[in-house]
């Protein structure tokens, strides 16, 4: 992680909002929140475009035109997935057919060469897991067994598919990785751009690359010189995850369990601090 955006992590202050059941209540919980940090607005809100969260956002901006409203990243690249592929019957039929393959083996002495289990939801959000299966069996398909190789070989009718998919997912791959490690910030989408240079892309996959950037230069115009954002709400989606996993084997839900979430951020000095400031803060409230 580059220096200037654990900077960033560190010395922000992020606010969580629950599932709520319309984009009213969300807005209205922007108020509340806002209020207690003393009317001060955030720098941004990073959000996708599920429609509460998106028309409460929309609605919290319109009043506060000072906050930045970032589209989520990962979320966006899922979305130019979605795109690309709803439509496309050989890439249906291509999911269809790992799904009924894996049933095949799975149980069986082929289970290694099975394919990933495919979500029902977030589906284009886990498009390159699948892609990287077929693109990787291929690869090695010489090195496969005669009877791995047998029950490998209808993958060979994708094989030129497979081929674009995977430089789709490589760019989308580079995408998340450049916003992830780096945020963004004005003009980020020159540098973002340099870094696509050093992968191959066909004219066919060059659109969704060019996409990619426009939407990179889209996000990063939004944001005023010197100011860096995060472009991905990930860490914290990662970060209640992670406390939902531990929290489950322990007291039930959130509590007190709540204070070592800091425990899995950060370095030790700055969540230390933010413990026992938290701690002094529970105390001096009863």
């Amino acid at each position: 992680m580059s220096e200037r955006l654990l900077s960033l992590i560190q010395h922000s202050i992020y606010t969580v909002i629950f599932t709520l059941p319309n984009g009213g209540l969300i807005e209205t919980e922007f108020e509340t929140i806002l209020k207690a940090n003393h009317g001060i607005p955030p720098l941004a809100i990073v959000k996708d475009l599920g429609s509460d969260l998106r028309c409460g956002g929309r609605r919290f901006c319109e009043v506060h035109p000072e906050v930045i409203d970032i589209y989520d990243a990962p979320h966006k690249i899922a979305r130019l997935y979605e795109h690309l592929l709803k439509e496309d019957e050989l890439w249906n039929e291509f999911k269809k057919k790992c799904a009924d393959f894996k049933k095949q083996v799975q149980l069986t002495e082929y289970s290694n060469i099975a394919p990933p289990n495919q979500r029902s939801k977030a589906r284009y959000h886990n498009v390159d897991v699948l892609v990287d299966w077929g693109f990787g069996q291929l690869e090695r398909y010489r090195n496969l067994s005669q009877k791995e190789r047998e029950r490998l070989s209808w993958l060979k009718e994708y094989e030129g598919e497979l081929k674009h998919w995977k430089e789709l997912v490589d760019i989308g791959r580079v995408g998340r990785d450049f916003v992830r490690k780096k945020g963004l910030w004005l003009e980020c989408h020159e540098e973002f751009a340099d870094c696509l240079v050093k992968i191959d892309i066909s004219p066919r996959a060059d659109k969704f690359a060019c996409d990619l950037v426009d939407f990179i230069e889209e996000q990063g115009n939004k944001i005023p010189e010197g100011k860096h954002l995060i472009g991905s709400s990930e860490i914290v989606e990662s970060l209640f995850g992670k406390h939902k996993n531990i929290s489950e084997r322990g007291p039930k839900p959130m509590g007190r369990l709540i204070l070592s979430m800091a425990s899995r951020v950060g370095v030790k000095p700055l969540y230390k601090q933010l413990l026992k400031k938290s701690k002094n803060a529970m105390s001096m409230n009863g």
